[in-house]
C-alpha cells in the first residue's frame, strides 16, 4: 500500500446550537474557523448561516507529507483531554475529526491505526480508507 500525498486534519464541531464561545472554553483552544447560526456565509451574498462552527487544522502547522499521525497529534495536543468534555460535544453535536488526505497516484489505501484517534471522547475504530486520485481539475 503507498502512502498518502498530502494530508491536512481537522477537529470540527458543528450543529444548530453550536456556540463557538462555549466550544472555546469547553476545548480550552480558539477556533481557527468559526460562526454562528445566522451570521452571514459572505460579506457578498445576504444568505445566512443554518448551522454553527467550530473548527481547528494542522492546515500550515504541520507538514502535509508528516504522517496521519502526526496530524491527529497535533490537533489533539491544542485541546483538553477531559474525555467527558469530548463525550459532552460528541453526544451533542456533529463532532469529529476529519482527514483530507491528496493521493499522488492511482488508487491508494491507508490504514489508520488505532492510537492517533483514542482522544477525548473523539474515539472510534480504525477504519481502512480508500479513495481515488487526484485529478489536475482537483488542485
Amino acid at each position: 500500500m503507498a502512502g498518502p500525498g498530502r494530508l491536512k486534519a481537522s477537529l470540527i464541531v458543528n450543529g444548530e446550537d453550536v456556540d463557538p464561545d462555549e466550544v472555546t472554553r469547553l476545548l480550552g483552544s480558539r477556533p481557527d474557523r468559526s460562526y454562528r447560526v445566522g451570521d452571514l456565509v459572505s460579506s457578498r451574498s445576504p444568505a445566512r448561516r443554518r448551522t454553527g462552527h467550530w473548527s481547528i487544522s494542522t492546515e500550515g502547522m504541520v507538514p502535509e507529507a508528516a504522517p496521519l499521525e502526526e496530524h491527529v497529534a497535533q490537533l489533539l495536543s491544542r485541546v483538553t483531554n477531559d474525555v467527558g468534555v469530548g463525550n459532552l460535544l460528541t453526544a451533542r453535536q456533529d463532532a469529529r475529526v476529519f482527514v483530507g488526505w491528496f493521493m499522488e497516484t492511482g488508487t491508494e489505501g491507508l490504514a489508520i491505526p488505532p492510537s492517533p484517534l483514542a482522544g477525548p471522547g473523539w474515539r472510534a475504530p480504525a477504519p481502512a480508507v480508500r479513495g481515488s486520485p487526484r485529478t489536475a481539475a482537483a488542485d
